[in-house]
């Protein structure tokens, strides 16, 4: 939403053939630059990561032999961009390959828009339920949960774990199986079961009933979030919350604006606001939630330290 609103307001993100295409889950679009999103996989992958994997790299990965040919991409990409300004990218994995990107262009201004961690679970999985299990082999999953935070440690030995976690990406496996069989989609089931359940209810039987994919969400949100912060300093970056668009978007989109040293004048505003869909913002929860859902603190303290930089307030965004 952010991107299409920068968009509309003069942000170059490329040609129209470049951005990934919407989809019946994102009819708006995703505003996410084939071209980049691709180089970042593909960096990803040479260090045995990816976005659902997100492994730490070594210490000046982003200097590696390896990256010779990414460089040399990258340089080809930026010449058809160069003539478009301002112009800029979005894609989540950035948050993990940032080094890189800052490595050739040093002067980036990082915009990260920020969402309560319960939503984007929510998010993941009406669109696409579990699937960010489905492509996780037992160990992976137990590598992934292991850290950051212990709170989220259970009991259990590597083995006993990776048998858990067999048995979940086997029933999910066959879920799907059954459910592609009966011409029914698991977005559409997603979709039925969030209408139908509050959304605390809702998340608390996921944790329930889904543990591994709950658990799996939270921690990703986790990694993602510290990374762009450790790669970035407040100078050089800007966070926007997603709820400041529900409740003042004028004023949200100027500031935004203004630390891109971009106009924002009073018809810029309007049509980058008529480009934002109220409808987009499919759930809405609180930081209270967050205490009810069990997120481990650690993870409410970073969501709370990155909402007070973001100048968000939830009593002043109702």
């Amino acid at each position: 939403m952010v991107a299409k609103m920068l968009n509309s307001c003069g942000l170059c993100l490329g040609a129209e053939s470049a951005l990934v295409a919407p989809s019946r889950d994102n009819p708006g679009g995703y505003w996410e630059n084939k071209n980049f999103v691709s180089i970042s996989n593909e960096i990803l992958g040479e260090f045995g990561s990816s976005w659902d994997y997100p492994r730490r790299l070594p210490d000046g990965w982003q200097f590696d032999q390896k990256m010779l040919r990414y460089r040399a991409r990258v340089e080809v990409l930026l010449q058809g961009l160069r003539d478009h300004e301002p112009w800029g990218w979005k894609d989540p994995r950035t948050c993990l390959t940032l080094p890189f990107w800052m490595s050739i262009v040093p002067q980036t201004k990082i915009i990260i828009c920020l969402r309560n961690p319960l939503e984007v679970i929510l998010s993941l999985h009406r669109r696409k339920p579990s699937q960010y299990t489905l492509g996780l082999t037992p160990w992976r999953v137990y590598d992934l949960l292991r850290a950051p935070f212990s709170s989220l440690r259970q009991r259990l030995t590597p083995h006993s774990l990776g048998f858990t976690a067999w048995k979940v990406v086997n029933k999910v496996g066959a879920a799907f199986a059954s459910r592609t069989r009966q011409n029914s989609s698991l977005g559409q089931l997603g979709l039925a079961l969030t209408k139908r359940y509050d959304q605390l209810d809702y998340l608390l039987k996921l944790r329930r009933r889904k543990p591994l994919s709950y658990r799996i969400g939270l921690q990703l949100w986790e990694i993602y979030n510290r990374r762009i912060l450790e790669f970035t300093c407040p100078q050089s970056r800007l966070i926007t919350h997603y709820g400041a668009y529900s409740s003042n978007p004028q004023r949200e989109l100027r500031r935004v604006l203004n630390f891109l040293d971009m106009p924002a004048s009073d018809d810029l505003i309007g049509r980058g606001c008529a480009a934002a869909a109220a409808g987009l913002r499919h759930h809405r929860t609180t930081t209270l939630q967050l205490m009810k859902a069990g997120v481990p603190a650690e993870v409410r303290e970073l969501y709370c330290r990155m909402c007070e930089e973001a100048e968000f307030a939830e009593d002043k965004a109702k």
